[in-house]
């Protein structure tokens, strides 16, 4: 583990996420565990030298340090690339130290399977890069269109260049504990970057950092090819307690708990990211809530978005996100959401007649509606018609 505690402190170094099992990590229950030492309500500093990781645990950590109670300080020392530069963005306020660089481009992966699968893999790619480039946008004041073009470049910012691009607040002119310029920590998908500094790579040489996949960044594990039914590989050869290189873990009896519990984290946060809410990720996982319940959550909210759109359409003078979130914050069923905002209009409609019929020109009408025009409550009847017509909103209010 690549995480640390002291007081108000936490440093994060290393591969965002478990990538490869010898090289230093912090995870998204790493951090968690850290904010809970630290005190929900309690200002945090948070030092990161990360060269990225696995695209949906920056995203879960993101999440993690942006629901944090207490104002969160993120100091970048070294390097924030790829999916470290994501949680960065959770600082409230952004500092980078001298010589550091801050690296953002589009999320990678690789797939193995048919085309069907490269598709499904494209399709997450997508998903997020453009929740990454959401969150970049909110933090620079950029548009997401802008943000995603900056990501097909592969961008890396220096100090004053982050600050000027609004990715940092603020380029501090003091360094570490040892009055020394921290220098980026090795990782191991850093020869993959197509637009490294001659900085990094010269150093990646130097040090012989390892060059090896997956990529940082990626977004979730590659599938597996279906061997049902064929041959025995030479993997499912080898005796137990084996690793794919062949060498002995006598560690590896049986399933690992820990890995379930990261596989399901980052499959949480990649759901969430998918769907565009990685907010919601942290709550869901700190919840213990399985994949399944995660779907199913994911699309009620879905169907109260829809629901809260479709009544903000019916009448603009509600507030369809204020809305959302009221619902949301409750845990309102779909159903409940639909009973609510269906009574909502259906009043509303009614209470506009009655005004009507206060006006003079409602009371010059009364003689037309003796004579077959619209009676008083004719608003609220079309409000009801022209709520049938859309979908969700059929039925009788209650």
């Amino acid at each position: 583990m690549a995480c640390t505690v002291n007081g108000n402190e936490i440093v994060l170094t290393g591969t965002v996420g478990m990538i490869w099992w010898d090289e230093d990590c912090f995870t998204f229950g790493d951090v968690l565990a850290a904010l809970a030492r630290v005190g929900r309500e309690t200002d945090v500093r948070v030092r990161l030298n990360s060269g990225g990781g696995l695209a949906t645990e920056g995203a879960a950590i993101h999440s993690a340090l942006a629901t944090h109670h207490g104002t969160v300080e993120v100091i970048i020392e070294g390097w924030a690339a790829s999916a470290a530069s994501l949680l960065a963005m959770a600082g409230d306020t952004v500092v980078m130290r001298p010589g550091a660089i801050l690296m953002i481009h589009d999320p990678s992966g690789f797939t193995w399977g048919t085309a069907d699968e490269h598709r499904q893999t494209a399709e997450a790619l997508d998903a997020l890069g453009d929740a990454y480039a959401q969150i970049y946008a909110n933090k620079t004041g950029k548009t997401v269109t802008e943000m995603r073009a900056l990501m097909k470049r592969e961008v890396w910012l220096g100090p004053d260049e982050a600050v000027a691009q609004g990715f940092a607040d603020r380029a501090d002119g003091a360094t570490n504990d040892n009055n020394e310029a921290s220098e980026p920590v090795a990782f191991g998908g850093w020869h993959r970057y197509a637009r490294a500094p001659e900085r990094i790579t010269a150093m990646a040489s130097a040090s012989r950092w390892p060059s090896r996949d997956p990529l940082a960044a990626q977004p979730a594990a590659p599938s597996k090819p279906d061997t049902k039914g064929k041959a025995m590989s030479e993997k499912d050869k080898q005796p137990a307690g084996t690793t794919d290189a062949g060498t002995t873990n006598p560690t590896n009896t049986g399933p690992d708990p820990l890995a379930a519990e990261r596989e399901r984290c980052s499959a949480i946060a990649k759901m969430c990211a998918e769907s565009g809410a990685p907010s919601l990720a942290d709550g869901f996982i700190a919840a213990g809530l399985t994949t399944d319940d995660v779907k199913a959550k994911l699309d009620a909210t879905g169907e109260i978005k829809t629901i809260c759109a479709t009544a903000k359409r019916l009448n603009p003078s509600l507030d369809a996100q204020a809305l959302e979130r009221e619902f949301l914050a409750a845990g309102t069923s779909p159903e409940a959401a639909r009973k609510a905002l269906w009574n909502r209009l259906a009043a509303d409609s009614e209470a506009t007649a009655i005004v009507n019929t206060l006006t003079p020109e409602a009371a010059a009408g009364k003689a037309a509606q003796s004579a077959g025009g619209a009676a008083p409550g004719q608003a609220h009847a079309d409000a009801i018609a022209r709520a049938n017509k859309l979908a969700g909103f059929a039925g009788t209010a209650a």
